[in-house]
């Protein structure tokens, strides 16, 4: 019955990420692996143009690439938050660069998971299940998960 609920939201996740094969490889897994739907997206700037769609899937989740072309990951987390749609969605970030103390401590503080690449799939689907856990949201960061 569970289940049943669950498939019947048609639950989306929005993705945005600059890198066209990081992001079909991330469509293409959760789709496969998780009963989540992918909306993605290719730079800040056309989430931005999308806004009303991305609010009308009303999305579980945002996943962001850190680096993306014209802002960062924060710049664009911060202005979707701003909507009242989006305010309380978690978020995890993705970055393959070294982020140093103070952009981690941001993170922290502002519940935003930490996916750092590469990674492997079992992490990813890892990182999504404890992002969207009900509950309080514990802040995870990819190099304390568990390792399979």
């Amino acid at each position: 019955m569970a289940q049943d609920v669950q498939q019947s939201r048609a639950e989306t996740i929005v993705i945005v990420e600059d890198d066209e094969d990081t992001r079909e490889f991330l469509t293409l897994a959760i789709t496969t692996e998780t009963p989540y739907h992918i909306l993605s997206m290719g730079s800040g700037a056309e989430t931005l143009q999308r806004l009303d769609e991305v609010q009308a899937s009303r999305p579980v989740l945002l996943m962001l690439d850190y680096r993306l072309s014209a802002m960062t990951a924060l710049d664009l987390y911060h202005q979707l938050r701003a909507t009242e749609e989006l305010e309380n969605v978690p978020v995890i970030l993705i970055t393959a660069d070294p982020l140093d103390v103070e952009i981690r401590g941001t993170l922290k503080k502002l519940n935003i998971a930490l996916l750092e690449k590469p990674f492997e799939l079992s992490e990813l689907i890892y990182f999504i299940e404890q992002s969207l856990k009900p509950g309080d949201i514990t802040v995870i960061v990819s190099q304390e998960a568990p390792q399979e």
